[in-house]
């Protein structure tokens, strides 16, 4: 799948799996929006993706909480105008 310069959100992008696919996206040209609940980790994995040379932001989020959930979604659309994959 061809995801160059596609928009994508990535929860539990702080480590682990998320992180990895985070990196994997990241070198394959993607936009990323990383959300996770713990700050460190979640700038640990923008600093990562970042040195790909792709536009990465980070969101504090919680999956759990709807409103969470509703209110970054809105902001990774201000942020990158639309997304494309989850």
């Amino acid at each position: 799948m061809d995801v160059r310069d596609k928009t994508l959100v990535i929860t539990g992008a702080g480590r682990g799996i998320g992180r990895a696919l985070a990196l994997h996206f990241a070198r394959s040209g993607a936009q990323l929006a990383l959300l996770d609940t713990n700050a460190e980790d979640l700038a640990e994995s923008q600093r990562l993706c970042s040195e790909e040379g792709v536009s990465t932001r980070s969101y504090l989020a919680n999956v759990a909480s709807e409103d969470s959930v509703v209110d970054t979604f809105a902001q990774v659309g201000r942020d990158f105008g639309r997304f494309d994959g989850l």
